[in-house]
């Protein structure tokens, strides 16, 4: 964690911005006896993706779930008929 010193509101702003944009999160505010201080997660977290970005990835995710799907639905449908056809041979010979 970062812990800065500040004496101004307007030096708070200032160092608030720049941490921020640094991709630091604050996460604690202390005004005591001693001066006034800003605390700073110095860990960065990944910034958030606009919303717009993050609505064309779940599109894309989306649409790559349904050809999964798709796929799976047909692999189901070749895999019935083909047990069909083996039931039947299987039939023919008088195995079954």
């Amino acid at each position: 964690m970062q812990i800065i010193k500040y004496t101004t509101e307007a030096e708070a702003e200032q160092i608030k911005l720049e941490k921020v944009s640094q991709g630091l999160v604050l996460v604690e505010i202390a005004n005591i006896t001693e001066g006034n201080y800003l605390g700073f997660d110095d860990h960065p977290r990944e910034r958030a993706l606009p919303i717009d970005e993050q609505v064309r990835m779940l599109e894309a995710e989306n649409q790559q779930l349904k050809n999964r799907l798709q796929t799976t639905e047909q692999i189901a449908a070749e895999t019935s008929s083909t047990q069909q056809q083996l039931i039947e041979i299987l039939i023919d010979m008088e195995v079954i």
